[in-house]
């Protein structure tokens, strides 16, 4: 998976999230980033990292709702985590 694909991805991630207010509340809460910060920085690759880092460490019934209405399989999640920065060091366990 190249970079553009990734980063489409994340931000597809993003975009569910925004219609599951508890789950944008909390990575707002966890990562200290704002509304505004969100809004203006969505594409940049750091922030698309963290979102695919934050829905990694859901439970597999958030991540599974994820994926079904992404049509993605989860795997593809990993995947795309890979590409953006940071991501060779990813370990979710």
């Amino acid at each position: 998976m190249n970079t553009t694909q990734a980063e489409c991805i994340a931000l597809n991630v993003l975009e569910w999230m925004g219609r599951h207010s508890e789950l944008l509340t909390q990575f707002i809460n966890q990562t200290g980033v704002s509304l505004v910060t969100i809004t203006h920085d969505a594409h940049q690759p750091e922030l698309l990292a963290a979102v695919l880092d934050f829905l990694l460490t859901q439970n597999d019934h958030t991540i599974s709702d994820c994926c079904q209405s992404l049509n993605i399989k989860p795997e593809i999640l990993v995947k795309a985590r890979m590409p953006l920065p940071g991501g060779a060091e990813f370990h979710w366990t």
